[in-house]
């Protein structure tokens, strides 16, 4: 038991250590923790000074009245107020800024990493809880955690000068004080520990109230929630889920007061405990009445710091559990890795260049379903393959995997007989231009959910807009490209339906113009006449380039020079319309279901 306890006390200066070595990273992390040194020593002298000189000043007037002694004695007073002056009007403002600032690095930090995680990892409901909790905690803990040692280091100091004081006048004080703080130590660890619980507990059920409170208050779902008369249900689960909430905050009150009531009555103790020895002491001319007030202040100090230290240091003990949620959530996989590696290799597309699957198989994280299994296929420079099949037949995963936010589970993706995995991923990246299903809808001017860059070129940008066919829209708006999408920034912004959303993100992918276009469902969200009109620009755009098409609308396999038509996972048949429509396979038989559509 000793052993596991040892064991478990060093995992935990482990975890300290790892978040200190955050401030060795830059000049003004180690800037910051000297300043801190220096207030800590600063914090912990001036309170010292307070307790002693007073008492010394009201023994010299009850006995010598020396006038110089207090003058001297007054003198260090003012002089301990001048430092801490210039200590808070300097010090503490350096200090605040350089916090502010590391804060800022250390969540600059965490959104590289996010940005640069797996993409399968980041899609996984259990990372979205990791990221939920730690998000808030994970910038801030560097800093709460060296606040933590700060704060030990101007107690430990205080302590020591405070112990040789109450050592001096009453070394039988000092004996029982450490027991009254021993067991407010307990009910502190106690109430940090119940905190933690209650607060995993809260935080776990916030996800769901928040998101109960969007369903609730997005934009979007209000004309359904209007005409299918849904808001009762809803606010039924936001309000239940919040009453869950409350129930729980109120099992978290319960215990702190069960606890709390503890330290009160260990307080009182003490409290009677010390005037009652000081009292009795200057009654039979022990100590003279400056000496008394020193003890008494003495005593306090030396409860209120012992404790300080305790509480202290099992608040630093307890945020550990916070380091190892950190730390669970760092070592989920980092695509972005060799983002800075030199000796990753940069791919180059040339006329000749071939995207080969070999024998290609993956699942999702947790699944033991393949959503794709042994496919084999090649795409050659110049080509327009379309990706046809049902919901779910894995033409998605594909582009997923073609594309790098996935790795396969087993076989290889290949570039001019490289594997892909040995490119760098950014360059590797570089070479899509993709329009998701999913596309992003993005709070900014039109100019730069276009471009999604400050240092872009605004010919491009309307040469764009213009191939996407919504120039005559932009034109239209109130501030023209300059124009918010959205209306949570700016009043004055607009809301595209969700045709014109679409045509962005077309006008998105034109405006970084890489090698292999990759539309996914494109024109899902347009009317006939605009879904012609895309078509019929798409296909002048596409020449010279490479392009992946995912489409349901069938009429489209027109534009393309190899169909792929994906079954369970699988590619069942590979080739042009015509010969697939000849054929008399799965593929005729989805065209003509969806031609008697249009047709009747």
């Amino acid at each position: 038991m000793r052993l596991k306890h040892a064991l478990n006390f060093h995992g935990k200066i482990k975890d300290i250590s790892y978040l200190l070595s955050a401030f060795k990273k830059s000049t003004i992390g180690r800037n910051y923790v000297f300043q801190s040194i220096i207030m800590c020593l600063l914090n912990a002298i001036s309170p010292i000074t307070n307790m002693i000189v007073p008492g010394l000043i009201i023994n010299e007037l009850v006995t010598d009245k020396r006038l110089k002694l207090i003058v001297l004695f007054l003198l260090c007073l003012v002089i301990v107020r001048i430092i801490n002056y210039l200590k808070e009007r300097f010090l503490r403002i350096s200090l605040n800024k350089k916090n502010r600032a590391l804060r800022r690095m250390f969540q600059s930090e965490l959104q590289q990493f996010i940005s640069q995680m797996e993409y399968s990892a980041l899609e996984s409901p259990e990372v979205a809880v990791q990221l939920n909790r730690i998000s808030m905690n994970a910038p801030n803990a560097p800093l709460d955690m060296f606040e933590y040692c700060c704060g030990l280091l101007s107690t430990i100091v205080s302590i020591i000068m405070i112990a040789t004081i109450m050592t001096y006048i009453s070394p039988f004080v000092v004996f029982i004080l450490i027991i009254f703080i021993i067991i407010n130590s307990f009910s502190t660890k106690k109430i940090n520990q119940a905190n933690y619980e209650y607060g995993k507990k809260i935080n776990e059920k916030q996800n769901a109230y928040w998101s109960e409170f969007y369903n609730l208050t997005n934009y979007a779902n209000g004309k359904e929630m209007r005409i299918f008369q849904t808001k009762d249900f809803f606010i039924d689960r936001f309000t239940s889920i919040g009453k869950e909430i409350d129930t729980i905050s109120t099992c978290q009150d319960r215990t702190q007061k069960k606890w709390m009531l503890i330290q009160t009555i260990t307080g009182i103790l003490q409290l009677v405990l010390l005037y009652a020895i000081g009292i009795y002491q200057v009654i039979n001319n022990v100590f003279s009445v400056g000496t008394m007030t020193i003890f008494l202040s003495a005593a306090t100090q030396f409860s209120s710091v012992f404790g300080n230290i305790s509480e202290t240091f099992i608040k630093a003990l307890d945020y550990c559990r916070y380091v190892d949620e950190i730390r669970v959530f760092m070592n989920n996989p980092v695509v972005g890795v060799d983002i800075n590696n030199k000796s990753k290799l940069i791919p180059h597309i040339t006329s000749k260049s071939i995207i080969e699957f070999k024998n290609v198989c993956f699942k999702y994280p947790g699944s033991d379903r393949y959503a794709l299994h042994n496919v084999n296929m090649s795409i050659r420079t110049g080509e327009t393959i379309c990706l046809v099949g049902e919901n779910g037949s894995g033409k998605s995963t594909f582009v997923k995997l073609i594309t790098r936010l996935y790795k396969p589970t087993s076989g290889t993706i290949l570039l001019d007989g490289i594997d892909i995995n040995n490119y760098s991923v950014d360059q590797y990246q570089k070479l899509f231009s993709p329009v998701f299903q999913d596309y992003s809808k993005y709070s900014l001017p039109v100019k730069l959910s276009v471009a999604l860059n400050n240092n872009y070129n605004m010919e491009k940008v309307n040469d764009a807009i213009n191939k996407a066919g919504i120039s005559n829209l932009i034109q239209k708006l109130s501030k023209g490209m300059d124009t918010y999408i959205g209306k949570n920034i700016e009043k004055d912004g607009f809301e595209p339906s969700g045709g014109e959303s679409q045509k962005i993100a077309i006008a998105r992918a034109l405006y970084h113009e890489s090698h292999i276009y990759i539309l996914d469902e494109p024109t899902a969200s347009l009317d006939p006449n605009s879904e012609y009109e895309i078509y019929s620009q798409f296909h002048n755009m596409i020449q010279g380039k490479t392009a992946i098409m995912i489409t349901h609308r069938l009429a489209a396999v027109q534009l393309s020079s190899k169909v792929l038509v994906f079954d369970n996972g699988t590619i069942i048949e590979s080739g042009t319309h015509t010969s697939l429509y000849s054929k008399g396979g799965k593929y005729k038989e989805m065209f003509d279901k969806q031609a008697q559509f249009y047709k009747n």
